[in-house]
Order: C-alpha cells, then structure tokens, then sequence
C-alpha cells in the first residue's frame, strides 16, 4: 500500500514510510549534534538542546555551560572545567 505525498502528488511507499517514522531512535533528553556543515576550515555545527531549541554553534562559542573547542566531521569538542568531552554525530 502506498500513502500519498500531499506535496507533490506523488506516492510514498511503505518501506520508505516506515524508515521516516520509527520512533525512540535519538534520545531528546539530551543535547545532540544534528549535523555538520561548511567549509573543512569553517565547520558549523547543528544542535539540539535537551530544551527541544536548536541551535548554531561554531568553535570559540558558548553551548550548555561549556565552549566550543572545535568542530569536525565526527561531530564537537567540549570544554568545561578543565575537561574536555565530544559529542557525536547521530
């Protein structure tokens, strides 16, 4: 069975319907990259705060009480209080 698109008319099949609607797969109570963009030197990051906003980070920036050590393709670098920790792209 096939759920029709309300965009463009087209259809949408099952398995691909399926795969867009699986629920628990990312953990909302915390912060989470969403993804990585911009030049290799310039590297932006997108995150979710567990608050559900989301948010722009680049290196030298504040997020949560820490800062922004760096940023690559894997995901973030955080430094708080002498401790450095990553968050990883999901």
């Amino acid at each position: 069975m096939n759920t029709a698109s309300q965009d463009k008319g087209g259809a949408t099949s099952d398995r691909v319907a399926g795969f867009a609607t699986v629920e628990d797969q990312i953990d909302l109570s915390g912060t989470i990259v969403l993804g990585v963009f911009g030049a290799n030197t310039d590297l932006t990051a997108l995150v979710r705060l567990r608050s559900g906003r989301v948010r722009r980070v680049r290196r030298g920036m504040r997020l949560s009480g820490s800062d922004v050590a760096g940023i690559d393709s894997d995901g973030i670098v955080l430094h708080r209080h002498g401790r450095i920790s990553r968050l990883s792209l999901r």
